[in-house]
């Protein structure tokens, strides 16, 4: 990895992060050794426990999300002005940030002489979408059914929507997969050895066979019909539509992605 880098792990949503910023924080003095410096953050014990968290990069990520806010510069300098080669940040916020966070993260990178690595995990938009609704639905009481949500989150998982103004930092964007996740971000580190240590437990578990069968119940009660079809209850003409919509997205979006990102058929 040349030296002097910003390295950004920015998720998406969805996407593998809790594991990931698991994996990090338990291996933060082995990168360290390797020359990168994973800052600590008051989520660490919870991060190495396995416990869902919002990475290191949390106050930054949402300092600069949307429009920066006052202290956002002197915060960035704060974090650039570590004398390590390399600086590892992790937070999804970062994967919100717009037109002025970019431009000011540009600003303080070169000033910093140092060149911004990011690291993005997409998955296909149904998987996306059934693990987006599922959130929503165990921590947020959505009522809404799956379609209705899909209708409104659509755009938003469009992918050059959704990294508009991360593309000038030419991410590096991999296809999230279950399992090798991990491998697959220490790989892009440059980081390895038997001394890696995993997460203890499957962070950020996804939904329980109750919680299940109680999203099965809403949406057939929202759509009048029985909709049992994985991973996101839609039925065969809703990916259709869905396959539809995204296809030349998707296919445009190849020269940024490391793989595919095609809409599956449904299982």
């Amino acid at each position: 990895m040349p030296e002097r880098n910003l390295i950004l792990h920015i998720g998406a949503p969805k996407a593998g992060s809790s594991a990931l910023q698991s994996f990090f924080a338990l291996n933060a003095e082995a990168m360290k050794r390797q020359g990168i410096f994973y800052p600590p953050f008051n989520t660490d014990q919870a991060a190495r426990e396995g416990k869902p968290t919002n990475g290191n990069g949390h106050d930054l990520g949402r300092a600069l999300e949307h429009d920066p806010r006052p202290g956002a510069r002197e915060m960035l300098r704060t974090r650039l002005s570590h004398p390590s080669p390399n600086i590892f940040l992790s937070c999804e916020y970062f994967w919100a940030i717009k037109q002025l966070g970019a431009d000011l993260l540009a600003e303080e990178a070169e000033r910093a002489a140092r060149e911004i690595r990011i690291l993005a995990y997409l998955r296909p938009q149904p998987d996306w979408l059934f693990s987006g609704y599922a959130h929503r639905l165990r921590h947020h009481g959505e009522t809404r059914g799956i379609r209705e949500f899909y209708l409104r989150q659509r755009e938003k998982m469009i992918p050059q929507v959704a990294l508009q103004f991360m593309l000038r930092f030419k991410p590096k964007v991999r296809l999230y997969r279950s399992t090798g996740l991990c491998d697959d971000a220490a790989a892009f580190l440059g980081i390895g050895g038997e001394d890696l240590i995993y997460p203890p437990v499957r962070v950020n578990a996804g939904m329980s066979i109750g919680e299940a069968s109680a999203m099965r119940e809403r949406n057939a009660a929202t759509a009048g019909v029985q909709i049992d079809n994985s991973p996101a209850f839609v039925t065969p003409e809703h990916y259709a539509e869905m396959e539809e919509f995204y296809r030349p997205h998707n296919e445009a979006f190849d020269q940024h992605i490391d793989g595919q990102l095609r809409i599956p058929q449904p299982r």
